[in-house]
């Protein structure tokens, strides 16, 4: 979620020089709901997104030029369409252009905080060679997991931990979680 203007607006110039480079025409209104999904704490579906656009950009855009302008956005790797929760989330990259490869997305169950985290290269490898050995191949450009972020887990202390991390780690293995 952008809370700083001049964060927001830096973005926003970022995403119009990228689409400029790659000689996509980036309108108001596709700016208008990047804005809104950079504003976001959490993902948006398309008819989340034009009733926010509604209250906060006082424009009305129909559902279905939302999902035109979704498409568009991810498209140009400016926004993820999350196939878990079926709605969107601004990508975390446009400032820094990195190239997007295979992204994480860690989903709280919760609270639906959605965090875009790098897969590392070894393990992106050694993924990549499961699929290969399973004779599959990856059909989206990034991973999605359920978690509980740190805030829920706290809010939820007195809760029993369903998963243990540890679990998850070998007897020997010193792996810190994400979440």
């Amino acid at each position: 979620m952008m809370n700083n203007k001049s964060d927001l607006d830096n973005i926003l110039q970022a995403a119009k020089l990228l689409c400029d480079q790659q000689g996509a025409r980036i309108t108001p209104k596709r700016l208008m709901v990047l804005e809104v999904l950079l504003m976001s704490s959490v993902p948006l579906s398309a008819y989340e997104l034009a009733d926010s656009v509604a209250l906060h950009k006082k424009q009305t855009i129909k559902p279905m030029s939302i999902y035109r302008i979704l498409e568009f956005l991810v498209g140009q790797h400016l926004a993820h369409r999350l196939n878990m929760t079926n709605k969107y989330v601004a990508c975390n990259k446009i400032l820094c252009c990195q190239e997007h490869g295979v992204s994480q997305f860690l989903i709280c169950s919760q609270c639906e905080q959605v965090e875009e985290v790098p897969m590392p290269k070894e393990l992106l490898n050694g993924f990549m060679q499961q699929l290969d050995d399973a004779g599959c191949s990856i059909a989206e450009p990034h991973i999605e997991v359920a978690v509980v972020c740190k805030k829920c887990q706290s809010n939820n202390a007195s809760a029993p931990n369903i998963h243990n991390k540890n679990q998850y780690q070998g007897k020997n293995n010193n792996a810190n979680s994400v979440c």
